[in-house]
Order: structure tokens, then C-alpha cells, then sequence
């Protein structure tokens, strides 16, 4: 909440300044020696403040910061959460790719192993190309043609389902979840960026909210004291040149709102 006091200075300057040019409206020059306005004789008619100082020691101040804080921890964690989801949608995607790769590898080699189509007179040959292909795709590495989930490469080829329909299909149905995945860790990633929007729109609008409570606290009170003192001028002590340690109410202000 730091940067709220740029914030806090500008509105709280308007309003001072607006406070100010009412009662100054008919005038045309304002003679400051001695702390005389209009002529009137009167001293301390200005007085000026520590706004930095009173809105850091108002008691409202801290319970709000307490509050909007809250709100930003509980945003966090909605968007840590979204982003979790997505890192463990990235590593079934890696798991997926590598059982495609694997798939691919061990159907690459099963063709490798097929003999070219041969005429009819052949087939007797048949047997014995389809007992070396079952031998090369056997003494592949047990990584490679482990693809099918809970099926090991030995219990695969024995039972003879390591074929290149079965592992055509199985790469086909990982592929179509794969491109799932990818889908729904899109849209997981365009959710994030929508609710960081929405949530640094929402907290700039509750942090100027929660300051303008605080800043109307504060310019009731000085309103009050105005009048109390007969101040016809408050302005911020940031603008001002010289001024006599009397006429700095900054300790009396935060007197006022802690005493409260």
C-alpha cells in the first residue's frame, strides 16, 4: 500500500485546494506577512500538515491495509493454484509424448521386419517371415515395446497383440488425448492471464476505495479543526516555503485521531 500515498496526496490536495478557493473566491491577492489574510490582522489563519505523517498514524489505516492484503493472498493463491494445475498437465503431456515416441519406435520396427508383399505361389514362406518379425520385435529393448499400459514386452509378444494395428491404434488414441491436453492446458493459461486482469483491476479499484475512507476521515477532521482554531487555509507541508513551528498541526491532528 505504499504507492497509495501518491494517491492520497494528489486527492487529498484537490480537496484541500477546493476547500480553499471557496472562501477565496473574491479575492484577488492574498499578502502572507505576518500571517495576515485579507487584511484581517489575524494570525494564524494558515496552518499546514504532514500528510505522509498523519495517514501513516491513522488507526483506519492499518486495519484496511490488513484487509486488502488478505483479499491479495487469497488472489495469489487462486492463481498459484491454476498454475499447478497446469505444471501437472505439462508433465502427463511429456509422459504421453515419450509412450508415442516409444510406439512409433516399436512400429517402426515391426515394418522393418515385414517382408514385402509376395505372389500367392509364396505364401508358404508366410510362417517364416511371421516368426522373424516376432523375433526382431522380441529382442527390441523392453522400453521400446513396453507402449501398452500394464502389458510388459515379453507378455505382449507372447501373446501375440504387439502388432502394427494395435500400436497404429494406440498411437492414434494417445495422440488424440495428447491434443486434449494441449487444448485444456490453453485454456488453463488464457483463465490465468483473464483472472490476473480482472484481479489487478478490482484491487486497484479497492485500493483507491479503502484510501478515499481515509482520506474523507481525515478531511472531516480537518474541516473540523478549521473551524475550531479558525484556520482559513490547511495545505500540505510539502508545499510550503516557510512557515512558523506553530502553525504545523500535524501533531494535533494525530492526537486527534488516535485519542478517538
Amino acid at each position: 500500500m505504499n504507492h497509495l500515498h501518491g494517491f492520497l496526496y494528489r486527492a487529498l490536495l484537490l480537496l484541500l485546494t477546493l476547500s480553499a478557493l471557496s472562501g477565496l473566491v473574491s479575492s484577488v491577492e492574498i499578502p502572507l506577512e505576518k500571517g495576515v489574510i485579507n487584511g484581517s490582522g489575524k494570525s494564524g489563519d494558515i496552518a499546514y500538515l504532514n500528510i505522509d505523517r498523519i495517514f501513516s498514524a491513522h488507526p483506519m489505516k492499518n486495519r484496511l491495509k490488513a484487509e486488502f492484503e488478505a483479499d491479495v493472498e487469497k488472489r495469489k493463491a487462486e492463481i498459484v493454484l491454476l498454475s499447478g494445475a497446469v505444471a501437472d498437465l505439462n508433465k502427463i503431456v511429456v509422459s504421453t509424448t515419450t509412450e508415442i515416441n516409444h510406439a512409433k519406435l516399436a512400429l517402426m520396427i515391426i515394418r522393418s521386419t515385414q517382408a514385402p508383399a509376395i505372389e500367392p505361389a509364396a505364401v508358404e514362406v508366410s510362417s517364416a517371415n511371421a516368426s522373424s518379425t516376432v523375433a526382431a520385435v522380441s529382442s527390441a529393448p523392453a522400453s521400446v515395446l513396453a507402449v501398452l499400459p500394464g502389458v510388459s514386452a515379453s507378455t505382449a509378444s507372447a501373446a501375440g497383440i504387439l502388432t502394427a494395428e494395435a500400436l497404429e491404434k494406440e498411437i492414434s488414441v494417445k495422440e488424440a488425448f495428447l491434443a486434449e491436453l494441449n487444448a485444456t492446458i490453453g485454456k488453463k493459461k488464457d483463465e490465468i492471464r483473464a483472472l490476473t486482469r480482472k484481479n489487478k483491476d478490482e484491487l486497484t479499484k479497492t485500493e483507491e476505495k479503502l484510501t478515499a475512507r481515509v482520506l474523507a476521515d481525515i478531511y472531516n477532521l480537518l474541516e473540523k479543526l478549521a473551524v475550531e482554531e479558525g484556520y482559513s487555509i490547511i495545505i500540505d507541508k510539502n508545499n510550503v516555503l516557510y512557515g512558523q513551528s506553530g502553525q504545523d498541526i500535524t501533531d494535533k491532528i494525530i492526537e486527534r485521531l488516535q485519542g478517538r
